[in-house]
């Protein structure tokens, strides 16, 4: 532990436990500085960042501006104590990919309270790693836990490499599919916003962060933020950097359960089949020529292979087509 040797009106000196010693001075630390005329005339052309950058000993405040600023406080929205794991109702987590792939794991409990319980973040790495790792050192801190899974919807493209999706991996690794979650950035935003700013009758806070998210925390903090472009003007969207992921991975199970709302859920393997579904379909990368609805399930073949099988069709009953093509279709299966 730090012990402080001297605790004085801006200025302030330790030793860490390494053994330096720390001689940390603010700008009260001169009597003609502690005004608030001498501030009033300091802060002139700044504005609160600014003014925190400058001068104030604010570790967090960073370039930009912080995306969730008017909502999230530190001291309101990170536990005390250790949020405690509720083996009666589902783990949601939620995912994000790329190189720096995230997992948020939570809990929306029957209280109305979203209490977030741990993170895990890889670096440059690959989904199938990360679920690997999630397995040997996180499912084990939820001995029980039914899991239901909220992800990038791009986890649901073929990549340029590999035929398989991130959302296939997923299921191979983890044994079920992930909910396609939300994109549209004004939606994940405004979702988080709300659990930010709810509380209870009590005035007890809705949404809850166990201490150990330290990346989402520094986010929430001002790391997460929009980019300046020119003097007072920022981009309309978060700049994507090392703490963003898990931000976007927060985001997903958020806009699948907004406040008064109840969970979007997958089916069931029962209910599939079974349900008006406005079908959007998806590439399988686990069956050739096959394409998924994320939303009910129901697997057909691709429209590219239902028209080989017309033109196979038409070749038995009318033999329009070419040898060649014939030959072609054979080589597929589709013709005999």
């Amino acid at each position: 532990m730090s012990v402080a040797l001297t605790d004085q009106t801006g200025l302030r000196e330790w030793t860490t436990d390494a053994g330096f010693h720390v001689l940390q001075i603010h700008y009260t630390a001169d009597p003609d500085k502690r005004s608030e005329e001498w501030k009033r005339q300091a802060r002139q052309g700044l504005d609160d960042l600014g003014w925190d950058r400058e001068f104030e000993l604010n570790w967090s405040s960073v370039e930009g501006l912080p995306v969730f600023r008017h909502a999230w406080e530190s001291e309101v929205h990170v536990a005390k104590t250790p949020l405690a794991y509720l083996p009666e109702i589902p783990v949601v987590r939620g995912w994000d990919f790329g190189l720096m792939p995230a997992c948020v794991f939570s809990q929306f409990t029957p209280g109305g309270r979203w209490n977030v319980l741990a993170e895990v973040q890889g670096l440059h790495t690959g989904i199938r790693s990360l679920c690997r790792l999630i397995k040997a050192e996180y499912l084990p801190r939820f001995p029980g836990a039914k899991y239901e899974d909220y992800c990038d919807p791009a986890g649901f493209s073929q990549s340029q490499t590999d035929e398989k999706t991130c959302a296939e991996i997923m299921a191979e690794e983890l044994g079920q599919w992930p909910n396609r979650g939300i994109q549209t950035w004004t939606e994940r935003y405004d979702a988080v916003s709300e659990w930010l700013r709810g509380e209870t009758e009590d005035g007890t806070p809705l949404f809850q962060m166990n201490s150990c998210c330290h990346i989402l925390k520094q986010g929430f903090e001002g790391a997460y933020h929009y980019r300046e472009m020119a003097e007072g003007r920022f981009k309309e969207e978060p700049e994507k950097n090392r703490f963003s992921h898990l931000q976007d991975a927060l985001q997903y199970p958020a806009t699948c359960n907004r406040l008064g709302q109840g969970l979007v859920l997958h089916p069931t393997p029962e209910q599939r089949g079974k349900i008006d579904c406005p079908h959007e379909w998806v590439e399988s990368g686990a069956v050739a020529g096959m394409r998924v609805c994320w939303r009910c399930g129901q697997a057909e073949k691709n429209e590219a292979d239902l028209e080989l099988e017309a033109l196979a069709q038409r070749a038995d009953r009318f033999g329009e087509i070419g040898e060649d093509v014939i030959d072609h279709l054979r080589e597929l299966g589709i013709y005999r």
